[in-house]
């Protein structure tokens, strides 16, 4: 399960609870036991809305709707269209009436119906009517359930026409940030900043700041112009250029980080490790590159970190194409991995960082080479996570498998990132749902396996033994000589662009 996901559960409680002292909620309470009961099974429901399921805020708005929570029966009525902007119930619960292809206020449509009628042109849009719209009886949200797919351009379930993995390429990318996500990350980037100010207070040291669109820089400093700060500013900037190559998203108008990758920069290698201990509890720190990351943050001393490139990666992974759903981990590691060699081939100090791809290789090869069936497509489709005794050795795999994949068609990587997050992909459930859970891998492992067929035009046998032959001439072809390091750096470079 994404990392974000518990969190994005807790935000979206917090969002509704710790509002300002003249909240709904609040006026809603006349200090009663029953009122205090019905507060408190409000929080508990509220607290396990899934952020970005448009059929969970919809369930709520209906239980406050059958309990005098009115006030807060729109707020969830509301932020269930913002999920799902044609959800038939919501809207008529709202005071909408479907006109052609939109949903207006019935106020609107009498303005742009008096507006057609005098020749003035169309009328006003969705939501921009005289009145402010009102709540009326919800129906059940069971009853919802029958219309959830009886959406323009959504087949019913069954329907011959449905679209199949890999036709997105035709298909406009949904990348777009709802007002639901905007929120939750707007708070998550406050927490972040209010996080570094309890930092700073715990050290008894001032921490310089730079924010920018994608990043949110702490450092003890004394400049946000100091020379580490710059060189950090400049791998950020190549790492993200290098990243949105990767994914096809070169140009985006969507930030790849919408809450922003928070990193500390310390003054020297000894306040980074004290700073590791007594804020992170983090031993050893300087065992990992001069960088680690915990929970949300990476603190570092040296600027040039290839581990800042594997976080930015893994993050993109988590927020590309939405959140609600989630990637394996062999396609999160496998792009973190291969940005990372490459990385390491075109900016490396040594021989052994500039033949980080090729050393890869040359791991995965002489395992399919053993005979041994350990090396298999089907392994990494079916393992729920990286496998701690190995994971040097899982990062391997899928990078080489990730590799193969984006240069067996030009684009069809970028579609598999596509399809494996889009409609037909299975809903992450609840954190707590073990039955649910179970049945989410089982559908996701078959979901995976045709998604990558229908893309590749070929059956998970075929890509396996390709795969394993691609491997194997790969490690082959290179010797590992800078000469061959070079080349190969141009040819990934020039696929690319």
């Amino acid at each position: 399960m994404p990392r974000s996901l518990p969190i994005l559960t807790v935000l979206a409680f917090i969002v509704v609870v710790a509002g300002p002292a003249s909240s709904p909620l609040i006026a809603q309470s006349d200090g009663s036991d029953s009122s205090r009961e019905l507060i408190t099974e409000f929080c508990r429901r509220a607290a396990k809305v899934a952020p970005l399921d448009a059929g969970s805020h919809y369930a709520l708005a209906y239980w406050c709707s059958q309990n005098r929570l009115s006030k807060h029966a729109k707020t969830y009525l509301t932020r269930t269209i913002a999920i799902d902007s044609d959800h038939a119930a919501a809207r008529k619960a709202l005071g909408y009436e479907r006109h052609g292809s939109e949903w207006i206020l019935s106020t609107t449509k009498a303005a742009r119906r008096k507006s057609e009628g005098n020749g003035y042109g169309e009328g006003d849009g969705e939501g921009e009517g005289t009145g402010e719209p009102d709540v009326v009886i919800i129906e059940p949200h069971d009853a919802d359930e029958a219309t959830t797919d009886d959406r323009p351009g959504v087949p019913p379930p069954g329907d011959d026409t449905a679209t199949a993995p890999g036709d997105s390429e035709a298909m406009a990318e949904d990348t777009t940030l709802t007002e639901v996500d905007a929120g939750i990350f707007a708070q998550l980037l406050e927490e972040k900043k209010e996080w570094a100010q309890l930092v700073a207070e715990r050290m008894q040291h001032e921490l310089q700041t730079y924010e920018d669109r994608d990043f949110l820089i702490h450092t003890t400093l004394p400049s946000i112009r100091h020379q580490k700060v710059t060189q950090l500013r400049h791998h950020l900037k190549a790492a993200k250029q290098l990243i949105e190559q990767t994914l096809g998203l070169k140009g985006s108008k969507v930030p790849l980080w919408p809450a922003k990758v928070q990193f500390l920069v310390m003054r020297s290698d000894t306040q980074y490790e004290q700073f590791a201990e007594l804020i992170d509890d983090e031993q050893y720190a300087n065992r990992n590159d001069g960088a680690y990351t915990k929970e949300g943050h990476t603190v570092l001393f040296n600027p040039a970190s290839f581990l800042v490139v594997r976080r930015l990666a893994l993050d993109a992974m988590e927020t590309l194409h939405g959140a609600q759903k989630q990637y394996s981990w062999w396609i999160n590691e496998g792009v973190a991995e291969r940005l990372v060699a490459v990385t390491k081939m075109s900016r490396g100090t040594s021989d052994r960082e500039k033949q980080s791809f090729y050393r890869n290789y040359k791991y995965v090869a002489d395992i399919a080479k053993s005979g041994k069936d350990e090396l298999s497509i089907y392994d990494l489709l079916e393992s729920r996570e990286l496998k701690r005794r190995d994971t040097e050795g899982g990062r391997s795999k899928a990078m080489t498998l990730v590799d193969f994949l984006s240069r067996s068609r030009r684009k069809g990587f970028t579609t598999l990132l596509t399809d494996l997050k889009g409609p037909d992909a299975p809903l992450v459930p609840d954190e707590e749902d073990d039955d649910g859970w179970k049945t989410y891998w089982l559908n996701y492992f078959a979901f995976q396996e045709k998604t990558l067929e229908v893309i590749f035009k070929k059956n998970t046998d075929e890509l396996d033994l390709l795969w394993k032959r691609h491997v194997v001439e790969t490690a082959s072809k290179y010797s590992g000589s800078s000469d061959t390091a070079n080349e190969a750096l141009r040819r990934l470079r020039g696929r690319n662009r």
